[in-house]
């Protein structure tokens, strides 16, 4: 009795609120309804589905007005941070020209090996019989088979002078150069992914002057020494995360208080947010660059945006700046030379890259000053001032002299396979040239020939005049 009670009151209010839902709805939005207001299935799940847009969108704006246009907030940096992912994924994964440097090498010894099995010891031996008896081998075979190993003797000088021209070019060595650069593009000079503190943010101190200080035209001190760097200037949350942006670049870098970020001491925990970076950027390294014309393409993309500026917002507080809450946005501006967002209260660019959402001094301070999560590279000459632009510059001109050096080899591969394809063709028709002539070989033939009728002993005779057809090959392959 007690479940058949409590399943009436479940059945009541359910019916209430599915009956009654779309009224509410409608009420809320001082729309009048008729008394004995009743609707059937499908205008219940239509008014549902309006009610929840309707409600979403209004928390959905008053977020967005509250926080995102006075402060640096989630995915203001997905733009700049895209691009130097798109560096990134050049320099991680360079557009060589693969080849395989053992395949030249194995063309050569097949060739060698047909050459020496031409030459058995039998031949030596049947050479001896045809000085004692001419009726043991025609002399046509001994002179045929001189002529196939003097073409097959040509044909691997020139197979060894081929791979020897190969291992003249030494493209591997400049291909570890244009690697060795694109590493120092990543993690800077002696840096490495193991162990990120030891080069890679050695000596990164302080954000802002880290990142630079847009206020005294001040390019960062390390902006631009390596990509680790400048994505953790672009993306890194403070190390207390109430005093700066949580999201930039569309995901946390450095989520536990005291244990990873970057504030006044440098960067925490670098290992586990270039983790971070590392996934973020993922998206954007679906496919890998093709060419070094495509890796320069994006370089050009990345210096233009510098061209347009990057972008900070001009705040001002009614009626006084001494109260975080009355602040809104005056303007929209844009600097040169800089990445991300920033933040100013005055008419000119006086912030820093310091990681600040809004630059406030703590959690409980209402006090509104400058601040911005950005990367400051000058106000010009970025191709001579950015480190790691220098550094992918000699890379993709090494890298592009290693891809000429691969085209020459990939012809001289070619040019090997071919003479291999020759010295086959030489072998096999000399082969099947010596069977015939041997005295057995011979005396199969007649034995067979003595079978034909003569009818095909006529048309044998017909074509007579025709040189036999392995003759054709062997004399045509000798013409080297």
């Amino acid at each position: 009795a007690r479940d058949t009670a409590l399943s009436a009151r479940l059945h009541f209010t359910v019916e209430k609120i599915i009956f009654f839902y779309p009224k509410f709805c409608l009420l809320k939005k001082g729309i009048k309804v008729p008394k004995g207001y009743r609707v059937d299935m499908m205008r219940i799940m239509f008014w549902m589905v309006v009610c929840s847009v309707v409600m979403g969108s209004f928390v959905k704006e008053g977020r967005v007005k509250a926080t995102t246009e006075v402060s640096v907030s989630e995915s203001d940096n997905t733009e700049p941070f895209s691009l130097i992912c798109r560096i990134y994924n050049v320099a991680k994964n360079p557009p060589t020209n693969h080849i395989d440097l053992e395949e030249p090498l194995r063309i050569v010894q097949e060739v060698d090996a047909l050459n020496t099995s031409l030459v058995e010891p039998k031949l030596h031996n049947e050479t001896e019989q045809m000085v004692n008896s001419l009726e043991a081998v025609k002399p046509t075979v001994t002179w045929e088979a001189a002529l196939s190993q003097l073409s097959l003797n040509q044909i691997t000088q020139k197979a060894h002078k081929s791979l020897e021209e190969i291992e003249k070019i030494k493209s591997s060595e400049s291909l570890e150069k244009a690697k060795a650069d694109f590493s120092q593009v990543i993690f800077g000079e002696d840096g490495n992914e193991s162990d990120l503190c030891h080069a890679t943010v050695k000596d990164v101190g302080n954000r802002a002057t880290a990142c630079g200080s847009l206020g005294q035209e001040t390019k960062g001190k390390s902006a631009g020494k390596n990509l680790v760097v400048d994505f953790f200037c672009l993306c890194a949350m403070r190390t207390t995360s109430s005093e700066g942006a949580k999201q930039a670049c569309g995901f946390y870098v450095g989520r536990i208080d005291k244990h990873y970020g970057w504030s006044e001491k440098g960067p925490w925990g670098s290992s586990t947010m270039w983790a971070s970076i590392k996934g973020g950027c993922g998206k954007h390294m679906q496919q890998h660059p093709k060419s070094t014309a495509e890796a320069r393409h994006i370089l050009d993309q990345f210096l233009k945006h510098l061209k347009t500026e990057g972008v900070y917002r001009q705040i001002e507080c009614e009626p006084w700046c001494n109260k975080g809450n009355n602040a809104k946005v005056k303007g929209s501006h844009r600097k040169a030379g800089m990445l991300g967002t920033g933040i100013t209260v005055s008419a000119g660019s006086d912030f820093k890259c310091d990681g600040k959402e809004v630059g406030r001094e703590g959690k409980k301070s209402k006090n509104v000053n400058p601040g911005g999560v950005c990367v400051y590279y000058g106000p010009d000459k970025w191709e001579e001032n950015i480190e790691w632009v220098r550094h992918f510059q000699t890379a993709l001109n090494t890298l592009e002299s290693v891809n000429n050096k691969t085209a020459t080899i990939q012809r001289a591969i070619e040019k090997l396979q071919m003479l291999l394809n020759r010295a086959e063709e030489i072998y096999e028709t000399t082969q099947v040239i010596t069977e015939i002539q041997k005295p057995e070989g011979l005396a199969a033939f007649q034995n067979a020939s003595g079978d034909l009728t003569v009818h095909n002993a006529t048309r044998t005779r017909s074509y007579s005049h025709r040189p036999n057809p392995y003759f054709i090959p062997a004399w045509a392959l000798f013409l080297i």
